[in-house]
């Protein structure tokens, strides 16, 4: 504090000046400024995770479901098919949405659009055939692109092919499904496989 006088002549000013206050407040200021990037940027950290987390479960969720849907539907869907498809909002209310497919000579595909509380996602699943099944018979040549497996036997360090054989009954399919979300469109790809083991 102060002497109350200078000099013993003039009394001195008691407080501090508008000087005095404007570089405490730009110490002050320079001292939080990182505090609030740090924050800034761990809660951009905190969305973006949130929203790659969202990401996993919506392409799990369609994965899942491809699994359980017919299995025509996924190899050779009539035109105008439509697979219906359900997902979580976060507050656990439903979102159902419907994949139109299409089919071109080698992959039967579709996508859509849906938001999740504040993040766009896009979903594409593609199937794609990777053997052809057949049910061998008389005269019946399997496809190049069948499942065949052979049983051999080591004869004099070559192996020969035994005359029984097994085949694939069933078209076996390779299934990708891409979401991509938010506004640079990060995504994450999931891939499994099914084949028609019902019939």
């Amino acid at each position: 504090m102060r002497e109350n006088i200078i000099n013993n002549k003039h009394p001195a000013r008691l407080g501090v000046s508008l000087i005095e206050v404007v570089i405490a407040l730009l110490v002050f200021g320079l001292a939080v400024l990182p505090m609030f990037e740090v924050l800034f940027s761990s809660q951009q950290v905190a969305v973006k995770q949130a929203d790659q987390e969202q990401c996993i479960k919506v392409a799990e969720a369609t994965i899942n479901q491809l699994m359980s849907v017919q299995f025509q539907f996924l190899n050779n869907p009539p035109t105008g098919t439509e697979i219906g498809l359900m997902y979580q909002d976060q507050d656990g209310s439903p979102i159902s949405v419907k994949m139109p497919l299409q089919k071109t000579s080698d992959e039967v595909w579709g996508t859509v659009d849906l938001k999740i509380h504040k993040t766009n996602f896009s979903v594409t699943a593609s199937m794609t055939r990777i053997f052809s099944g057949f049910t061998p018979g008389p005269g019946v040549v399997p496809p190049p692109d069948s499942l065949v497996f052979k049983y051999g036997q080591k004869e004099a360090g070559s192996y020969i092919l035994a005359e029984k054989a097994y085949n694939c009954p069933d078209d076996y399919l390779k299934i990708l499904v891409r979401t991509t979300y938010g506004d640079k469109n990060a995504s994450i790809t999931l891939a499994g496989s099914r084949a028609n083991l019902v019939d």
